[in-house]
C-alpha cells in the first residue's frame, strides 16, 4: 500500500512542477512569486531571532522588485542569477558541512543552465531550482528537529536555564 501512495505522491509533486513550468512559459508568474516568498520565509525561520538576517534576506529576495520586473516585461537575468546564487549560499550556510560539495555541484549546474548562448530556458530552470530548494529546506528543518531532540541540546538548555 505504501508503494502506491508514494507513487501517487511523487506523481502529484511532479504534476505541480510541470504545471509551474507551463505557467512560467505562458508568463504567469503568480506561483513563482509565492514560491520565492515561501523560500524567503522558510530561510528566515532557520534563525527566528536574527532580524538582521531577515532584513538581508528580504532585500536580496525582493518580491516587489521581481513582481515589477515581471509586470513590465523587464526581466533582468543578472538579478535572477544573483537571486539564485544568494539562495544557494544561504541554504548552504544553514546546512551541514558534509553537504557543501552538493551545493557547489548544484550551483555549477544552475550556472551552466543560465549561461546557455541561446538564452536561459527559465521555465525549465526555475521549477528544478525550486524543487531542489525545498528538498534542501526540508533537510535542514529535519536536522534542526533532530538536534532539538538530542541530549546535547537538552543539556545546553538546562545550562542556559541555570545561568538565568
Amino acid at each position: 500500500m505504501g508503494d502506491i501512495s508514494q507513487r501517487v505522491g511523487w506523481n502529484m509533486r511532479q504534476a505541480y512542477w510541470d504545471k509551474l513550468e507551463r505557467e512560467i512559459l505562458s508568463n504567469d508568474y503568480d506561483n513563482t512569486l509565492i514560491i520565492l516568498d515561501e523560500i524567503s520565509e522558510r530561510i528566515c525561520m532557520f534563525v527566528p531571532n536574527r532580524h538582521d538576517l531577515h532584513k538581508d534576506i528580504d532585500e536580496a529576495i525582493d518580491i516587489d522588485l521581481i513582481k515589477q520586473m515581471l509586470k513590465h516585461d523587464a526581466v533582468d537575468f543578472t538579478i535572477i542569477y544573483k537571486l539564485i546564487h544568494f539562495i544557494i549560499t544561504q541554504l548552504k550556510q544553514f546546512d551541514c558541512i558534509e553537504d557543501e560539495p552538493y551545493y557547489e555541484i548544484w550551483r555549477e549546474q544552475v550556472e551552466r543552465r543560465l549561461k546557455v548562448e541561446s538564452g536561459p530556458e527559465i521555465h525549465k530552470i526555475l521549477p528544478k531550482f525550486f524543487k531542489e530548494c525545498f528538498y534542501r529546506i526540508e533537510k535542514v528543518d529535519y536536522n534542526i528537529k533532530l538536534f532539538r531532540e538530542s541530549e546535547m541540546y537538552k543539556n545546553m538548555q538546562e545550562r542556559i536555564k541555570h545561568r538565568n
